[in-house]
């Protein structure tokens, strides 16, 4: 039974695109199940979760992609219902969904930087070099 608070969470969800096919599956499955453990929620969906993840452990990486997203949240911890482990419990915050900023890929920051480098050729710019280097090593942090 979905719980009406679950429906409207989902709706927005829905509504703002930003999940990917696969996110957004399991946040419906969420929106059935939760509050539950990873686990409970894999037992309970059955092979319905197994056409949409080529890796079977792929589905376990979900829910901390739909914290950062802000939908779902660490509840609190108790022994799961299906393996007996201590395991984190997970609900639906009611939150609308917020867009991920992604960071640079390093093979993009590295190759900027190595443009600028390129670009130094004057003695008097050679100091510009360790200015680079710091931006490269806090854009990598």
């Amino acid at each position: 039974m979905i719980k009406h608070t679950s429906l409207e969470a989902y709706r927005k969800v829905k509504e703002s695109g930003i999940l990917s096919k696969q996110r957004e599956q399991v946040f419906e499955w969420f929106c059935e199940f939760a509050p539950c453990t990873i686990n409970e929620l894999i037992n309970r969906v059955g092979d319905r979760h197994k056409p949409l993840f080529r890796e079977p452990n792929h589905i376990n990486k979900i829910p901390c992609q739909l914290q950062k997203h802000k939908v779902i949240e660490p509840y609190t911890s108790r022994n799961c219902r299906v393996t007996g482990n201590l395991s984190e419990v997970w609900r639906l915050t009611g939150n609308d969904p917020v867009k991920i900023k992604r960071k640079k890929p390093y093979r993009t920051v590295l190759m900027d930087t190595m443009q600028k480098l390129m670009e130094i050729n004057d003695k008097e710019k050679i100091e510009g070099i360790t200015e680079i280097i710091y931006g490269i090593k806090a854009r990598l942090q």
